[in-house]
């Protein structure tokens, strides 16, 4: 009689998983991942859907929320300075009369555009991977993030200038983040230079 056959036994390290690649690769994120992509159309629906509805969120409760988020992660600065200078930054261009005349500053203080602030300032600008550490990096990327934002909302109009602002800040992080790295190599270079001579 013919005995069953047997399967090959299975590979124990057939290597890295899928999900533990960018990390075995040292790979870093440079861009906050849900600014590319089709969630660009999810943003624009969520905030055309939101004007259409009228509907009414409370400005206190996506604070606190932010607030909490931002203390865990240890990003106060960062989003309170984006916050302060949005929200300094957009009435004193309303006051001077700048922008469209279809998107004038006083619109980005309306809702629903006061509560996308709210949700950027708070989740997207403080996500750890894609910002800086140190305090004052926190505040530069912050500055920024806002100067672009506002600027591009002021000339262009739209719904997107809060996530143009955050790919601004996210290209600073990664220069910081490549200066720095530049930095480390050079100083052992120095350092081996000296004590041979």
């Amino acid at each position: 009689m013919n005995k069953p056959r047997q399967c090959p036994p299975l590979r124990r390290n057939p290597g890295p998983p899928s999900s533990d690649i960018l990390k075995h690769q040292k790979a870093t994120p440079v861009f906050y991942a849900a600014v590319a992509g089709g969630s660009h159309y999810a943003y624009c629906a969520g905030v055309q859907a939101l004007a259409e509805a009228g509907l009414q969120a409370d400005f206190f409760n996506p604070a606190a929320v932010g607030i909490f988020v931002s203390t865990r992660v240890k990003k106060c600065p960062q989003a309170f300075t984006f916050m302060a200078t949005y929200l300094l930054r957009v009435p004193a261009m309303a006051y001077f009369h700048l922008g469209l005349a279809s998107a004038t500053p006083a619109d980005a203080l309306s809702e629903p555009f006061i509560n996308s602030a709210l949700f950027v300032g708070f989740f997207m600008v403080t996500d750890p991977p894609t910002s800086p550490g140190t305090t004052p990096e926190q505040v530069v990327f912050s500055i920024i993030t806002d100067i672009v934002s506002v600027g591009i909302f002021i000339t262009f109009g739209g719904l997107t200038y809060l996530l143009v602002g955050l790919w601004a800040g996210n290209a600073f992080t990664a220069a910081l983040t490549q200066m720095k790295k530049s930095t480390e190599v050079e100083t052992p270079n120095r350092a081996s230079a000296s004590s041979g001579a």
